[in-house]
């Protein structure tokens, strides 16, 4: 009787097993991890987009408030901000502050080519266009969807509130629109909405 119970266990355990092999066997190929691209830094951007040719777009940002924006930090208002909040270390080394006053603030590092990134370079192209390793070839920005495909962000108004919101201690009332054409940065054969466009 016992024999028979031990040999009735080990067709059971090896019927399992196999149905667990057969399992394992159908399992669906596991799905590949999307793509990281990589931070790449003002100065990749900069190479095609400073040109007058090209819009200036570089240019544009360096007159705009985001290429300051950890400048900003090093304010006296900002340190009494800080203070306020109970920040105990200045606003320049304050993960709280850089969190929106610099690009990519706190990301692993496998996610930013190695020195691209420079605190002092504020909110560059990549805060608002998304990481630039896979679409910065000007053969993939020469189509819109390569490029985005390749990580380029559509801005978007959701992407600008995540800063400017009323977590943010010097936050004024948002106009998205009206914030976007301060800062637009357009190419000059492309004209904002309504204007007649030159042939």
């Amino acid at each position: 009787m016992r024999k028979s119970l031990l040999a009735v266990v080990a067709v059971v355990c090896v019927a399992i097993g196999g149905a667990w092999a057969q399992g394992e066997k159908a399992k669906p190929e596991e799905k590949k991890a999307e793509p990281t691209f990589q931070y790449v830094g003002v100065k990749s951007c900069k190479m095609c987009h400073k040109s007058k040719k090209s819009g200036n777009q570089h240019g544009v940002w360096l007159k705009g408030p985001h290429a300051g924006a950890y400048a900003t930090l090093a304010t006296e208002e900002s340190a009494e901000i800080a203070k306020k909040l109970g920040i105990e270390v200045p606003p320049q080394e304050a993960a709280e502050c850089l969190s929106c006053h610099a690009t990519a603030y706190g990301l692993k590092k496998e996610q930013i080519a190695k020195a691209a990134l420079k605190l002092e370079d504020g909110v560059q192209c990549e805060s608002c266009h998304g990481p630039g390793s896979a679409y910065k070839k000007l053969t993939v920005m020469k189509n819109h969807e390569k490029a985005v495909a390749a990580g380029l962000w559509e801005t978007t108004e959701e992407m600008c509130v995540k800063c400017h919101n009323k977590q943010s201690p010097t936050y004024k009332v948002f106009d998205f629109e009206k914030k976007s054409a301060m800062i637009a940065h357009l190419k000059p054969c492309e004209k904002a909405e309504g204007e007649k466009k030159s042939e």
